[in-house]
């Protein structure tokens, strides 16, 4: 089942994304500075990105989330969207909650009006440049490093 994420579920969407975080992200960034900051800080982000924020939930367990906005790209073209944040439950990855939290993204900001979807990645993350490759992704020729190493940037029309 996805729904919109409820104030309630931030606990349990905070301690999942620092999960995969250190599973997925393992010798790609360092999740220890990431995880650092206080957690009020992490709350009040949460807080901040509820509204845009849906989950996938398992006998009352968030097995996993997706975050999409108004693309953050300054260069980005009108009704360009973004999806900021996708995780899943490592133990859960593979049955397909992934790909619904993306076409539910997709569907979502199409909705609002939004034509182009983006999202941006690791760059020496095969494993999540396949799955958005499956899913239909391009990379876009973009690259850029962040506070958390180098990325890359893909594209979908809607």
């Amino acid at each position: 089942m996805i729904r919109r994420a409820r104030h309630d579920d931030i606990p349990a969407i905070m301690a999942l994304h620092e999960r995969c975080w250190r599973i997925s992200y393992a010798g790609l960034a360092d999740a220890d500075v990431k995880f650092g900051r206080p957690t009020a800080e992490w709350v009040r982000m949460w807080e901040e990105m509820l509204s845009r924020t849906w989950v996938t939930v398992s006998e009352d367990v968030v097995t996993g989330f997706v975050v999409a906005g108004p693309s953050r790209d300054a260069e980005a073209p009108p009704r360009t969207g973004e999806i900021f944040a996708l995780y899943v439950d490592p133990d859960r990855q593979g049955a397909g909650l992934g790909a619904a939290l993306v076409q539910h993204a997709r569907a979502a900001l199409a909705a609002e009006g939004f034509a182009r979807v983006t999202l941006w990645t690791f760059q020496h993350n095969p494993a999540s440049r396949g799955f958005y490759e499956r899913l239909g992704f391009v990379h876009d020729g973009t690259e850029a490093i962040d506070e958390d190493g180098p990325i890359v940037r893909y594209a979908v029309e809607l």
